[in-house]
């Protein structure tokens, strides 16, 4: 039997959503314990961004205000990954 779909799931589409009116984002992915759908109480949600090209800073910063969402802190992009 499955688990109807937690308050996590309907957050990453959320951040989904925001993340693919990026031109340069080719899939977003949920990953962990909210894709199984058997996240709990001390769930963390997991998203893969895939771009393709390097973002720069500016579009990782849309992204995440145009979901809405607080912005706390932007860790460099480490080279080459």
């Amino acid at each position: 039997m499955s688990q109807p779909p937690s308050w996590r799931w309907a957050y990453a589409r959320r951040l989904a959503d925001a993340y693919e009116r990026q031109p340069e984002v080719r899939a977003v992915m949920v990953g962990g314990s909210v894709a199984r759908g058997t996240d709990d109480r001390f769930s963390d949600l997991e998203l893969g961004v895939f771009w393709a090209a390097d973002p720069t800073e500016d579009a990782r910063t849309a992204a995440i205000l145009d979901a809405g969402a607080d912005l706390q802190r932007l860790y460099p992009q480490e080279a080459g990954l």
